[in-house]
């Protein structure tokens, strides 16, 4: 079962006022008819390209649906009753009709949703960056080590041994991960605040964290990206530190790649 989960006036608007579907770039390999579905959490903030709900982060159709009453908060906390259920169910059937090939989640943590979704649809369901843990586990030696790049390390640390056993991962695996929060970074707190995140200062701010990291950690081999509102950020660790780097754009493009026929080959 899959769900998935410019102007400037268009970076300033609320995500549930953007365009429902994302523009097609020239560069795209893919035929252009299939659809993306993201299940949103009940929260607005301004998108950033590269945020999972951004206006031009895909080279493909994105539609999304907010799950209502399903605020960050309640995401964060893996919170599920009646209503929440009954609410997923919902914009799963509306993303259904409108022909999505895979569904996909707009928050990190709505990997606690992962299994209730599943039971939802037949279509196949990858709803955080995180599910992607178990295929770096099996790609590097035991000794080297991935790094998790969260918004708030506080409110995702005691979390992650549920989520990452939700991905397959080990107990003896868990600690070839750690996490790290951005919350401290100068000008990452208007993501909290739920309000326009200058971008420049920001980047500034995770080349110097990831520095850091690596020097403490010199046995990191990739990053991890959690947070759908980080990977406008992954081209500078890929760029800058050369580390192998995966987020949820990596994952949606991952699932929609194998429904989508590439337009390099020639078959005819």
């Amino acid at each position: 079962m899959w769900l998935v989960l410019a102007s400037s006036a268009l970076a300033f608007a609320p995500r549930t006022q953007i365009r429902r579907v994302a523009k097609l770039r020239a560069s795209s390999i893919f035929e252009d008819d299939k659809v993306l579905g993201v299940l949103g959490i009940d929260y607005d903030y301004p998108p950033i390209d590269g945020d999972i709900d951004g206006p031009n982060t895909f080279t493909f159709k994105v539609i999304r649906e907010v799950v209502k009453g399903l605020t960050f908060e309640r995401a964060q906390a893996g919170y599920i009753d009646a209503g929440i259920k009954e609410e997923l169910a919902r914009a799963v059937k509306v993303l259904e009709g409108k022909g999505v090939v895979g569904l996909t989640g707009d928050c990190g943590f709505m990997m606690f949703y992962q299994k209730v979704v599943n039971d939802l649809t037949h279509l196949p369901v990858f709803m955080s960056s995180l599910l992607q843990s178990s295929l770096l586990a099996s790609s590097f030696e035991e000794d080297e080590r991935v790094a998790i790049f969260t918004a708030n390390s506080t409110s995702l640390e005691p979390a992650i041994p549920e989520l990452l056993g939700m991905c397959g991962i080990r107990d003896d695996k868990m600690d070839q991960f750690y996490v790290v929060g951005c919350q401290d970074i100068e000008g990452f707190d208007a993501v909290a605040k739920g309000q326009a995140v200058n971008t420049t200062l920001v980047n500034r701010g995770i080349k110097t964290l990831l520095a850091q990291q690596l020097e403490q950690n010199p046995k990191t081999r990739a990053a991890l990206i959690e947070c759908t509102e980080l990977p406008f950020y992954g081209n500078t660790f890929r760029r800058d530190f050369n580390l192998t780097t995966f987020d949820a754009v990596t994952l949606a493009n991952f699932f929609y790649s194998s429904r989508a026929v590439n337009t390099n080959f020639n078959d005819g």
